[in-house]
């Protein structure tokens, strides 16, 4: 529960800052109670000792309050300014937050997910050693940049591993980035 502060400039009117509290940490993003200011993401979130933490997200499907952490902006930024784009790591898969891991909502033809035979239907439980729990964890893995992961789901109601080799590709060159970011 640490205090962070979002500030934004998104409307004539001027500045904005509100105070949130931050309530859920993942592996490569945290988030925060504050919903976004509305029509605006990018806002910057500041800790209490004045440190840059990162930036608010906002999706396409309205989820607000998901931070990208400092390091993972400036990794992208720097990526962007040295090649001209941003290399992502796909598995080639839409999800959702469920009960117990992150539920495969569609899977595209021609993936890394469908050659490990993944499901629509199959919860993603682990991968590598990360834990899944909202589709930013499943990115988050993915970041990590390994060549090839256990991946563990269950399937009507049992646990099984398979092993995915996630593919490379540009930024907006896929079909679908990892996971369609808290698709709800």
């Amino acid at each position: 529960g640490a205090l962070a502060v979002s500030v934004a400039y998104p409307s004539p009117a001027g500045a904005e800052a509100r105070l949130d509290l931050v309530r859920c940490v993942g592996d490569g993003y945290f988030q925060t109670d504050g919903p976004a200011f509305p029509g605006f993401g990018g806002a910057a979130v500041i800790g209490p000792s004045g440190k840059l933490w990162g930036m608010v997200l906002v999706n396409a499907a309205g989820n607000r309050g998901y931070i990208l952490p400092f390091e993972t902006l400036k990794r992208t930024v720097e990526e962007l300014a040295t090649t001209g784009s941003r290399r992502r790591r796909v598995l080639g898969v839409r999800t959702q937050e469920a009960e117990g891991g992150v539920l495969v909502t569609e899977v595209a033809e021609d993936s890394a997910a469908r050659e490990a035979g993944i499901l629509v239907g199959d919860i993603l439980v682990k991968m590598g050693d990360t834990a899944l729990t909202t589709p930013y964890d499943l990115y988050a893995a993915l970041e990590k940049g390994e060549k090839k992961y256990a991946l563990t789901l269950t399937r009507g109601g049992e646990s099984k591993t398979v092993a995915v080799e996630p593919r490379e590709t540009q930024e907006g060159g896929g079909r679908w980035r990892a996971s369609h970011c808290c698709g709800r």
